[in-house]
Protein backbone atom coordinates (compact mmCIF):
# COMPACT_ATOMS: atom_id res chain seq x y z
CA UNK A 1 0.00 0.00 0.00
CA UNK A 2 2.87 2.34 0.73
CA UNK A 3 4.32 1.76 -2.74
CA UNK A 4 0.96 2.34 -4.44
CA UNK A 5 0.48 5.56 -2.46
CA UNK A 6 4.01 6.71 -3.27
CA UNK A 7 3.49 6.09 -7.00
CA UNK A 8 0.11 7.88 -7.00
CA UNK A 9 1.66 10.82 -5.16
CA UNK A 10 4.49 10.86 -7.74
CA UNK A 11 1.98 10.81 -10.61
CA UNK A 12 0.12 13.73 -9.03
CA UNK A 13 3.13 15.97 -9.69
CA UNK A 14 2.78 15.35 -13.43
CA UNK A 15 -1.00 15.69 -13.36
CA UNK A 16 -0.71 19.37 -12.50
CA UNK A 17 2.81 20.30 -13.65
CA UNK A 18 1.78 22.00 -16.91
CA UNK A 19 -1.68 23.12 -15.88
CA UNK A 20 -2.56 26.72 -16.63
CA UNK A 21 -6.30 26.20 -16.21
CA UNK A 22 -8.16 23.48 -14.32
CA UNK A 23 -11.85 22.96 -13.60
CA UNK A 24 -13.26 21.35 -10.49
CA UNK A 25 -14.74 18.63 -12.72
CA UNK A 26 -11.31 17.58 -13.97
CA UNK A 27 -9.61 18.07 -10.59
CA UNK A 28 -12.03 16.00 -8.48
CA UNK A 29 -11.27 12.56 -10.01
CA UNK A 30 -7.56 13.09 -9.37
CA UNK A 31 -8.29 14.30 -5.85
CA UNK A 32 -10.49 11.24 -5.22
CA UNK A 33 -7.61 8.92 -6.14
CA UNK A 34 -5.34 10.78 -3.69
CA UNK A 35 -8.01 10.53 -0.96
CA UNK A 36 -8.41 6.79 -1.57
CA UNK A 37 -4.66 6.27 -1.31
CA UNK A 38 -4.65 8.22 1.98
CA UNK A 39 -7.50 6.07 3.32
CA UNK A 40 -5.54 2.93 2.37
CA UNK A 41 -2.59 4.10 4.43
CA UNK A 42 -4.79 5.22 7.34
CA UNK A 43 -6.50 1.81 7.51
CA UNK A 44 -3.30 -0.24 7.39
CA UNK A 45 -2.59 -0.18 11.14
CA UNK A 46 -4.93 -0.23 14.15
CA UNK A 47 -6.05 3.06 15.66
CA UNK A 48 -5.58 1.89 19.23
CA UNK A 49 -3.39 -0.82 20.71
CA UNK A 50 -4.72 -2.60 23.81
CA UNK A 51 -2.44 -2.91 26.83
CA UNK A 52 -1.89 -6.59 26.16
CA UNK A 53 -0.65 -5.84 22.65
CA UNK A 54 -2.13 -6.77 19.33
CA UNK A 55 -1.67 -9.64 16.92
CA UNK A 56 -1.05 -7.86 13.62
CA UNK A 57 -1.84 -11.00 11.60
CA UNK A 58 -5.27 -11.23 13.24
CA UNK A 59 -5.80 -7.49 12.71
CA UNK A 60 -4.86 -7.87 9.05
CA UNK A 61 -7.23 -10.80 8.56
CA UNK A 62 -9.99 -8.93 10.40
CA UNK A 63 -9.53 -5.75 8.32
CA UNK A 64 -8.54 -7.34 4.98
CA UNK A 65 -11.88 -6.69 3.28
CA UNK A 66 -11.67 -3.00 4.18
CA UNK A 67 -8.00 -2.72 3.18
CA UNK A 68 -8.31 -4.57 -0.10
CA UNK A 69 -11.59 -2.82 -0.97
CA UNK A 70 -9.75 0.50 -0.71
CA UNK A 71 -6.93 -0.91 -2.86
CA UNK A 72 -9.50 -2.15 -5.40
CA UNK A 73 -11.21 1.26 -5.47
CA UNK A 74 -7.88 3.05 -5.89
CA UNK A 75 -6.73 0.81 -8.73
CA UNK A 76 -10.16 0.88 -10.36
CA UNK A 77 -10.21 4.67 -10.13
CA UNK A 78 -6.79 4.83 -11.75
CA UNK A 79 -7.90 2.58 -14.62
CA UNK A 80 -11.09 4.58 -15.16
CA UNK A 81 -9.18 7.87 -15.01
CA UNK A 82 -6.56 6.54 -17.47
CA UNK A 83 -9.25 5.37 -19.91
CA UNK A 84 -11.07 8.71 -19.81
CA UNK A 85 -7.83 10.65 -20.36
CA UNK A 86 -6.65 8.39 -23.21
CA UNK A 87 -9.95 7.41 -24.86
CA UNK A 88 -8.71 8.69 -28.23
CA UNK A 89 -6.23 5.78 -28.39
CA UNK A 90 -9.07 3.33 -29.02
CA UNK A 91 -10.10 0.30 -27.01
CA UNK A 92 -7.43 -2.18 -28.28
CA UNK A 93 -4.57 0.19 -27.39
CA UNK A 94 -6.21 1.10 -24.07
CA UNK A 95 -6.54 -2.59 -23.19
CA UNK A 96 -2.89 -3.21 -24.04
CA UNK A 97 -1.65 -0.16 -22.14
CA UNK A 98 -3.74 -0.83 -19.04
CA UNK A 99 -3.41 -4.64 -19.03
CA UNK A 100 -1.02 -4.82 -16.05
CA UNK A 101 -3.20 -2.36 -14.10
CA UNK A 102 -6.27 -4.50 -14.82
CA UNK A 103 -4.41 -7.57 -13.53
CA UNK A 104 -3.52 -5.53 -10.41
CA UNK A 105 -7.22 -4.70 -10.04
CA UNK A 106 -8.22 -8.37 -10.42
CA UNK A 107 -5.60 -9.43 -7.85
CA UNK A 108 -6.96 -6.84 -5.39
CA UNK A 109 -10.53 -8.09 -5.92
CA UNK A 110 -9.43 -11.69 -5.30
CA UNK A 111 -7.51 -10.66 -2.16
CA UNK A 112 -10.66 -8.87 -0.93
CA UNK A 113 -12.70 -12.05 -1.28
CA UNK A 114 -10.37 -14.62 0.31
CA UNK A 115 -8.61 -14.92 3.67
CA UNK A 116 -5.85 -17.13 2.19
CA UNK A 117 -2.53 -15.49 3.07
CA UNK A 118 -0.66 -16.97 0.09
CA UNK A 119 -3.08 -15.19 -2.25
CA UNK A 120 -2.53 -11.94 -0.36
CA UNK A 121 1.25 -12.43 -0.58
CA UNK A 122 0.94 -13.13 -4.32
CA UNK A 123 -1.23 -10.02 -4.82
CA UNK A 124 1.17 -7.82 -2.84
CA UNK A 125 4.17 -9.21 -4.73
CA UNK A 126 2.53 -8.85 -8.15
CA UNK A 127 1.19 -5.33 -7.55
CA UNK A 128 4.55 -4.21 -6.13
CA UNK A 129 6.48 -5.71 -9.06
CA UNK A 130 4.19 -4.07 -11.64
CA UNK A 131 4.35 -0.70 -9.86
CA UNK A 132 8.14 -0.82 -9.65
CA UNK A 133 8.60 -2.02 -13.24
CA UNK A 134 6.24 0.59 -14.68
CA UNK A 135 7.36 3.54 -12.59
CA UNK A 136 10.93 3.15 -11.34
CA UNK A 137 12.49 5.07 -14.21
CA UNK A 138 9.51 7.31 -15.04
CA UNK A 139 10.50 10.99 -14.97
CA UNK A 140 8.33 14.03 -14.47
CA UNK A 141 8.74 17.06 -16.68
CA UNK A 142 10.78 17.62 -19.81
Amino acid sequence: MLLVTLVIWWWSFSWFSNVTSESIASFLPRFLILVLSFLMMAAALPDEIPEGGIDLKQFYLWSRVHLWSLMTATLGGYILFYWVDHWSLGIPRLMAASGPAMINFAMAVIATLTPRMWIHALAIGWISAVMLYNNLSWSIGQ
